[in-house]
Formats: C-alpha cells, sequence, structure tokens
C-alpha cells in the first residue's frame, strides 16, 4: 500500500561520521512542517512514532525497540537531528519520492469504428480520460470526427474530461510526412534562437534581463516543438501485425513480421513486441535487422511466455533488454511451500511470501529461462535452506545452512541458470553455538546474529561455567574479514564481576580470545568463570 522510505534498512549518521544513535528522524508531508504517518513494515498497518527514534546502531525502531524500516505513502520530506537535537548536515531532504509526470500517457489501441472520440479506459479511476491520455487508431472510423484519419494515427486528450469537444482533443496523423518535418525544423530554428538569445545575454551586459527572457521564450518554444515532433516519431514506431509467430528460447533469434507500409522503423532501433490478449504474459524484445515495405525483420533479443501468437503490439523502447521486471509489475500471494514454491511462473514480478503455514524452503520451481528475477516481500519470519540449487547470498559460515528471513523484509531471487536460484536478502537472522575452551563443566550459550550490508551483529548470551584453566576462549564465531578486538567486555573471574580492563581479540578462524587485563591477564583455574551477555557487530566474510 505504500512506496518505501528506505527499501533496505537504513543507518544514519551523525555530523562527525559515527553512528546516530539514538537520532531522531522526522518524517513530513513534502516542502511542509507537517508530519506525515509512517508505518513499521510495507503492510502499512502498524503506525510508528514521528519522530522515529534510532537504536544504537543507527537504524529505525518501533516504540519497543525493534528494529524496522520506514516505510510511509507517496512524496515526503526527511530530517535528522542527532541524539542532543543538533541538525544533521545535509538534511532536510524534500519531495523523495515525488513522481515525473509524462506529458502524455499511452492508452494502447482505439477502434475509431465506434464514429466517436474514446469515453473509457483513460488513466483515471475507473477508466476515466485524463489529460495527456493517447490512443493509437487501429480500426478507421466511417464517419464522425476521425472520419478520413488512418490506422497508427493518434488522439490525444488536451485535458480530463474532454467529452467529444474537438478542442479539447488533438490528433497527431501518422508518419514522418511534410508536417512532422515541419516540426523538426520548428525545434531547430527555437533551438538556435535560443542558442542566440544566450549568446545575448552573455555579450550584452546593461541587457543581461532583456537577453534572458529572450533565451526562455525561445527555449520554451523549443521544449513545445520537440514534443510534438517526437510524439509524431513515436507513432510512426508504433504498429500491430497479425504474423503467426511462436516465441522463441534461444537468442538471438531472427523473426519477419507483416506490417503497415509508411512506418518509420530502422536498423538497430529496440522494440517490445507483445501479445495483444495477454501482452504481460507473452512479449519479446527486438532489435530492427530491415525494413522494407510491409515487411518487418527484427532479431529477438529475449523473451517471455510461449506459443505461437498471430497477434501482435509493436512499440519503440529505449531498453535494449528490460526483464520481465520492467514489463509485469503487480503482486501477487504465493504461498511458502518446501522445494515447490513456483515464483517464476508467477503472474507478476512483486511477490508477497505467505508463511501462515510455517515450512522451510530448500528450492524453487525450475524457471522458464536464465536472468528472471522476483522480488518477495515476507509477510512473516520464514526459513530458507542454503543448498546446490538455492544460494543464500550473505550467508555466515556459523549455525548451519537454514537461515530467517524476518518478517517485512524484502528479498530479491534470480535464476542464474534455469534450475541454480539465488537469494538477495536485506538481512539474515539465526543462531549458533559458542563453545567456551577452559571449563570442567558449562561453557556453553547459544548467540542470535542479524547479518546486512557485509555487516554482522551478534547479541551474546552469558556464557558461563565451572573454570580448569588459566586461559579462556570462545569458539564458533562467524569469521571475520580481518582480526578483531573489543573492549572492555563485562566478565566474570573466581565469581568477581569486572568490565573495566576485560577484553577480546577474535580471529580470522572465528575464535575469541579473552583476558583480564590489557596487558595481559590470566584467569583463575578454579570457580566461576563467565563472559556476560552483551552486544558486538564487525564486518564478516559470508559463505556466498
Amino acid at each position: 500500500m505504500s512506496a518505501t522510505l528506505s527499501v533496505i534498512r537504513h543507518r544514519f549518521w551523525n555530523n562527525d561520521g559515527t553512528v546516530c544513535a539514538g537520532g531522531k528522524a522526522y518524517i513530513y508531508e513534502p516542502g511542509t512542517s507537517t508530519l506525515k504517518s509512517n508505518f513499521t513494515d510495507w503492510t502499512g498497518t502498524v503506525e510508528n512514532t514521528n519522530p522515529v527514534i534510532l537504536n544504537a546502531k543507527g537504524e529505525p525502531q518501533t516504540s519497543s525497540g525493534v528494529a524496522c524500516d520506514i516505510w510511509t505513502t507517496g512524496p515526503y520530506k526527511i530530517n535528522l537531528l542527532q541524539s542532543d537535537d543538533v541538525q544533521v548536515t545535509g538534511y532536510p531532504v524534500d519531495g523523495i519520492g515525488t513522481p515525473v509526470v509524462l506529458a502524455w500517457n499511452d492508452r494502447g489501441n482505439f477502434n475509431a469504428s465506434v464514429n466517436t472520440y474514446p469515453t473509457t479506459g483513460g488513466s483515471g479511476t475507473a477508466g476515466a480520460i485524463e489529460k495527456g491520455d493517447l490512443w493509437t487508431i487501429s480500426v478507421v472510423a466511417t464517419s464522425g470526427v476521425l472520419n478520413g484519419k488512418a490506422v497508427g494515427t493518434t488522439v490525444r486528450a488536451l485535458r480530463a474530461a474532454p467529452g467529444q469537444t474537438v478542442a479539447y482533443w488533438e490528433t497527431l496523423d501518422v508518419g514522418l510526412g511534410a508536417s512532422n518535418a515541419a516540426a523538426v525544423a520548428a525545434a531547430a530554428a527555437a533551438a538556435v534562437s535560443a542558442a542566440n538569445a544566450l549568446t545575448s545575454e552573455n555579450n550584452a551586459g546593461t541587457s543581461e534581463t532583456n537577453a534572458g527572457t529572450s533565451e526562455t521564450n525561445a527555449a520554451a518554444s523549443a521544449a513545445s516543438a520537440l514534443a510534438y515532433a517526437v510524439a509524431m516519431s513515436l507513432n510512426a514506431t508504433t504498429d500491430t501485425s497479425a504474423s503467426s509467430i511462436t516465441i522463441p528460447t534461444t537468442f538471438p533469434t531472427s523473426k519477419t513480421f507483416t506490417v503497415s507500409a509508411g512506418k518509420s522503423f530502422v536498423p538497430s532501433q529496440f522494440l517490445i513486441i507483445g501479445d495483444t490478449a495477454a501482452p504481460t504474459t507473452n512479449w519479446m524484445v527486438a532489435q530492427v535487422t530491415s525494413y522494407s515495405g510491409t515487411t518487418l525483420i527484427v532479431s529477438v533479443l529475449s523473451s517471455e511466455g510461449s506459443g505461437t501468437i498471430a497477434s501482435w503490439n509493436i512499440s519503440q523502447t529505449s531498453a535494449a533488454n528490460p526483464t520481465a521486471s520492467t514489463l509485469n509489475s503487480g503482486m501477487v500471494t504465493i504461498a511458502s511451500h518446501a522445494t515447490t514454491a513456483d515464483i517464476f511462473a508467477a503472474a507478476a514480478n512483486t511477490i508477497i511470501w505467505d508463511n501462515s503455514t510455517p515450512a522451510t524452503c530448500t528450492a524453487f520451481q525450475t524457471a522458464s529461462k536464465a536472468g528472471i528475477e522476483r522480488t518477495l516481500l515476507i509477510s512473516a519470519d520464514s526459513q530458507f535452506t542454503n543448498g546446490a540449487n538455492l544460494k543464500i547470498h550473505g550467508l555466515p559460515n556459523v549455525g548451519g545452512n537454514t537461515v530467517t528471513l524476518p518478517a517485512g523484509s524484502r528479498v530479491i531471487a534470480i535464476a542464474k541458470t534455469t534450475t541454480e536460484h539465488w537469494l538477495f536478502p536485506e538481512s539474515l537472522e539465526g543462531t549458533f553455538t559458542a563453545t567456551g575452551t577452559g571449563f570442567s563443566s558449562g561453557g556453553t550459550a547459544s548467540y542470535a546474529y542479524s547479518a546486512s550490508g557485509g555487516v554482522i551483529h551478534i547479541s551474546r548470551a552469558t556464557l558461563t561455567g565451572n573454570s580448569n584453566s588459566t586461559g579462556f576462549t570462545i569458539t564458533g564465531f562467524p569469521t571475520p574479514d580481518a582480526g578483531k578486538a573489543f573492549a572492555p567486555l563485562a566478565i566474570t573471574d573466581a565469581g568477581v564481576t569486572s568490565a573495566s580492563t576485560s577484553w577480546g581479540s577474535l580471529a580470522t578462524n572465528g575464535t575469541l580470545a579473552l583476558y583480564t587485563t590489557f596487558s595481559a591477564g590470566g584467569w583463575n583455574a578454579a570457580g566461576v568463570k563467565e563472559l556476560l551477555y552483551g552486544e558486538m557487530s564487525y564486518d564478516y566474510v559470508p559463505v556466498q
């Protein structure tokens, strides 16, 4: 329901570069000082405080202290203060998420045989026609306002709810012909005028204001003329075809379409060719090889779907190889089932991962081809197991191959091959057993971890036991990228607790050596010795 403020759990920083622990993130309506509602996850059901108070790692948290993301609807402004209310440099940042409004909104083909302008199928609520909605005539009118307009001609609404008033519609005739050439010429002339006006501004001295006004007006004329020319050019590279074509599975593959004459397809141009009946299910991305008369030959570079189709929509694209996520941006819910979740055959790119019946996922079903990408929104804590066909990026080398992806997180799934799939989670959670040496009894504890962005955070439980050695080490830690030192650490030696001079050294093999003093410090070989509960974070080396 909402647009995310930070799709990755964001960490904020103080002016001096330290973590902004206890900082305050204020979320406002854009351009105002009015506080804007924000939520703890993508469902938008649990509203968070405003300001959002940051935890010890500089990350957002709920009012109960649970780490979370910040989610909000639509554009917003964010401001950040340190815990001492000092303004953080670079904030506030305004207008984040503001949508780009285009001059037109392509609504597809229009059967003009109804002999009227379009009355439904617009971009507004329930198909209401809005300003900029644009259709391409696919069947000609036999009378009325559009009589005589050829297939390929576009009609565009100049205002919302235009009805059948001719003045509220613009008709752009098919092809590049004289009218389009005139538009391009006008654009070029206006651009020259703008350049001359800029030269005048630089040279005029006391006439600077007048020259600036001339430049502004000329630039506006250029923009208007170029917009018209571009609209006509796009119309000239949009068409339909009834050629019977089988969607290929190997690339590149040459395909030949019968299309309209008089179009402006040129070699090397990129096209999206979609099934008229199911454009988000069956489509091809192709590059023009040649175009002559009514014959269009293309080289298909990628595809989605299957079968032989005999009704196609053809349009120009600027992308050489858009993925399914480019063309299929809906959302579906898929139940999580071990080894059987078929995410790559889903009818949308974004998937709500439903874990209402918990199951550990060990693989996905075969993808139709390599390179397909899906986004999973985790609705409840869910477990995934790393294996030969399911690779989990960022997996630490502790706690086994099964990890938990927390509720509210997002994970990207990519088919590296049709049968080998990779998960790229925002964060991972799990536990591992820490084992102490130098004990006659006891000396083990279960530690919890969370990993994100190459950093692992460990929540230690108290590891305690009866000492029989003057040394104290703990094995089983995730492998660090280099040796690490942690000080001070709260310890107990022979029943006496200290937290002032004790410290630990973590080696690259995951072994933590503990010392009672900074200089050296041996432990008593009798009595209770402990590493008390606490937190530690460091850069780690993942398995994948």
